[in-house]
């Protein structure tokens, strides 16, 4: 039982470390990581902004599903990202990171055949630190398009694109209810309201068809 519990303790101690990791821990890793990689501590404090912060998680999540289907990516309100601009360099890049990473990975089993994950997750998270950085995202108008993978699949794949493989997915954790909630579109357009984006949200997740 001693031993058990000093691995554990030992356990905690490196997930909570300020050691920074070896190398960065991605391809979408800013400026700051890729010069020092973040330590453990620093990288679980990312994680956590993402708890507190569910619009920063519905954003990379939208963002992701646009480039996949073929719509404009959505952007923060300007006084949301004027907000977020005040997070350390290397907080707001890593959070980031994390989200649009996540947002990738629960959906590449759709996808992986037909396009790469890691250039899309590095895309998305350029575009997104573009518009919170110098209020554009780098990401030109209709370059969305060649992202688009949507057009051969089959329902069950499209499902895939837009919710990921998770359970509960990402975008419920954030909206706080599962997409058959009668809570759901209520919720999801509290958040949409924050965001500057055509009608393609409202007519993929709100629309229960859809679903």
């Amino acid at each position: 039982m001693r031993e058990n519990t000093a691995d554990a303790a030992a356990l905690a101690a490196t997930l909570t470390s300020a050691a920074p990791l070896v190398s960065p821990r991605s391809a979408t890793c800013g400026a700051a990581c890729r010069a020092e990689p973040c330590t453990l501590r620093q990288i679980r404090h990312a994680e956590r902004e993402l708890e507190r912060e569910p619009l920063l998680v519905v954003w990379a999540e939208l963002s992701v599903v646009a480039h996949l289907i073929g719509e404009p990516m959505p952007v923060l309100k300007s006084e949301l990202l004027d907000g977020l601009a005040l997070f350390g360099p290397r907080h707001r890049e890593c959070t980031i990171s994390h989200a649009v990473d996540r947002a990738v990975a629960s959906r590449a089993i759709a996808f992986a055949t037909r396009l790469s994950p890691d250039p899309l997750a590095e895309h998305v998270n350029a575009a997104i630190n573009g518009w919170v950085n110098d209020n554009k995202s780098g990401c030109e108008s209709g370059e969305w398009h060649r992202w688009c993978v949507t057009s051969a699949m089959d329902i069950v794949d499209v499902r895939l694109i837009l919710h990921g493989a998770d359970t509960p997915s990402r975008l419920e954790l954030a909206v706080g209810c599962e997409a058959d909630s009668p809570f759901w579109s209520a919720r999801l357009a509290v958040l949409l309201d924050d965001l500057l984006v055509t009608d393609w949200p409202a007519r993929h997740f709100l629309d229960r068809r859809a679903r």
